[in-house]
């Protein structure tokens, strides 16, 4: 009943004579939550027929869209959206179903947008945007149309991955700090190992890999992740000299004589039964193959976090 008694009072203010031109305004409308703060959801920009969204870590994507009396369709790749939607062109605010949503004037999308597809994992777990955003910062790792690998930071698209460190180091983080990750689609293993060696350079050994986005929900298919590499690796990763002092002592003959683990190696998924074989009394070092894909390698992990047993991981590099 109150939704009721809201949408009507919504429906007397919003005349419905009033209507929405995009072309009016070049920026974007922010999402505001109850407080008038901003809102952990995607804003969005209107050009033509088209309509862009970002949310709080610059993951982008568009939609084409059509405006009827009280409402929005989104014509999406994979679905077709409608929500309620209310504009009030004297306060230059609109309202999309419950969320008010204000006009800033030259915050938008040039000619520079890139979308890319993420890697559309189907995980098991799904979290709010505003549990992301607990996180310290995120990045993109994607394909582009020819398949060549690129970063994203921010709105810089580039091919440096020596630039993650400059990123992380850009404000105070802590050691257990977890780094958001969005997967791009045709993305390989090796090369999120190739991020987390910079991660790893940064003393950050936490990673939220997020596989997929749901507009309708807001929320995220994303994977919490754990990685370590030893020091003899971390050594041999680069050939200038690592100006960052490494916090954790990772030094894997020691590991083995201190904890005389039994080392499993998966060099892919027919490997995996191996490790229903797991007992609680002993100790396990796990040794994964990089060739592995991302989704056997979540699959992997996943299935390792629920036995009730520490065990240790390393990347077979």
């Amino acid at each position: 009943m109150k939704k009721i008694t809201v949408l009507l009072f919504l429906i007397s203010i919003f005349s419905c004579k009033e209507k929405f031109n995009p072309k009016e305004f070049k920026g974007t409308w922010i999402p505001l939550d109850k407080n008038s703060s901003y809102a952990n959801l995607p804003s969005i920009t209107f050009q033509n027929d088209t309509a862009y969204f970002e949310d709080i870590y610059s993951y982008n994507f568009s939609a084409r869209y059509k405006i009827g009396r009280k409402s929005i369709t989104w014509f999406l790749p994979k679905d077709t959206i409608e929500n309620i939607f209310f504009f009030n062109k004297k306060d230059t605010t609109f309202i999309l179903n419950d969320r008010n949503y204000i006009f800033y004037e030259g915050y938008s999308y040039g000619s520079n947008f890139i979308q890319y597809d993420l890697i559309d994992l189907d995980l098991s777990r799904e979290i709010s945007a505003d549990s992301l955003l607990n996180s310290n910062k995120g990045f993109h790792i994607f394909k582009n149309k020819n398949d060549s690998l690129r970063l994203r930071i921010n709105d810089r698209i580039t091919t440096d991955f020596k630039l993650i460190p400059r990123f992380i180091f850009g404000t105070h983080h802590r050691n257990y700090d977890t780094i958001v990750i969005y997967l791009g689609k045709k993305l390989e293993l090796k090369e999120l190992i190739k991020a987390y060696k910079y991660l790893d350079y940064s003393n950050i050994k936490n990673s939220m890999l997020v596989t997929n986005f749901n507009i309708k929900s807001n929320t995220y298919n994303a994977f919490l992740d754990k990685f370590y590499f030893w020091d003899f690796q971390r050594n041999s990763f680069f050939d200038e000299r690592i100006e960052i002092p490494n916090t954790f002592v990772n030094k894997r003959d020691k590991f083995l004589k201190k904890y005389n683990p039994k080392i499993i190696k998966i060099n892919s998924k027919n490997d995996f039964e191996k490790i229903n074989k797991i007992q609680k009394e002993n100790n396990y070092l796990i040794s994964i193959n990089p060739d592995l894909s991302i989704k056997e390698y979540i699959n992997l992990k996943e299935k390792l976090f629920k036995i009730d047993k520490n065990i240790r991981t390393e990347f077979d590099i």
